[in-house]
């Protein structure tokens, strides 16, 4: 599953996690999320050996998350490899 995005933070920093993306049941039940914490974003994909929640989340480095125009693109695999390219 890819998630890809071009988007603009508002602000380079969130206090909280704060959702951008996500396809879910409800709060305890995401399939994907994306989202920003910090000044950093942050993933979460379901996975066959992950929680129901999609955790453990991934995370970019510090400062990742800036006040202009990224390209953010999120995959999880099934075996439960995640990553941002």
């Amino acid at each position: 599953m890819t998630l890809e995005l071009w988007m603009e933070s508002e602000a380079d920093r969130q206090a909280g996690l704060a959702w951008v993306v996500t396809l879910s049941a409800g709060s305890g039940e995401r399939n994907i999320m994306l989202g920003q914490d910090g000044a950093a974003w942050e993933a979460q994909v379901r996975t066959t050996v992950s929680r129901v929640n999609g955790l453990q989340s991934l995370r970019t480095r510090n400062r990742a998350a800036v006040a202009r125009l990224s390209h953010l693109v999120f995959t999880g695999t099934a075996a439960g490899r995640a990553v941002f390219t």
